[in-house]
């Protein structure tokens, strides 16, 4: 507040109502662009918790199998028809990295799908003896 000839005025001038909206502005965008880029953070985070509880469920299965049955198996068929499948653009992809006939086989099991336009990837690899 300023005072003028003695007198005393009510009130904020109007620079200092701007030089405080300036302020509350700058806050405020930064706050909202941290909700968003949180929002955007989350969600990719429950995709990829979904595609390792997917993953988790292919390795279950292939424990359960032999090699042969491992190798021979269409995993992409499988998974559409054991899995949700709830990803956009979601495919499973399994190889054998030594060939099918190593042992240990080597096993890498890959889930790709698609955020918000962009590819994404969650791998796993492992060893299973032959049986």
């Amino acid at each position: 507040m300023k005072q003028i000839k003695g007198k005393r005025q009510n009130g904020f001038s109007m620079l200092e109502v701007l030089i405080a909206a300036f302020f509350l502005g700058t806050a405020l965008i930064g706050i909202l662009g941290s909700i968003i880029s949180n929002t955007i953070l989350v969600g990719l985070d429950n995709e990829k918790a979904s595609a390792i509880y997917q993953l988790q469920i292919v390795l279950e299965e292939m424990q359960a199998l032999n090699t042969d049955e491992i190798t021979s198996t269409n995993w992409q068929v499988w998974a559409q028809s054991n899995l949700a499948m709830p990803l956009p653009n979601e495919s499973l992809s399994v190889t054998f990295p030594d060939g099918a006939y190593a042992d240990p086989l080597k096993i890498n099991a890959t889930i790709s799908w698609n955020y918000k336009s962009a590819p994404v990837n969650m791998s796993v690899e492992f060893l299973k003896a032959g049986s």
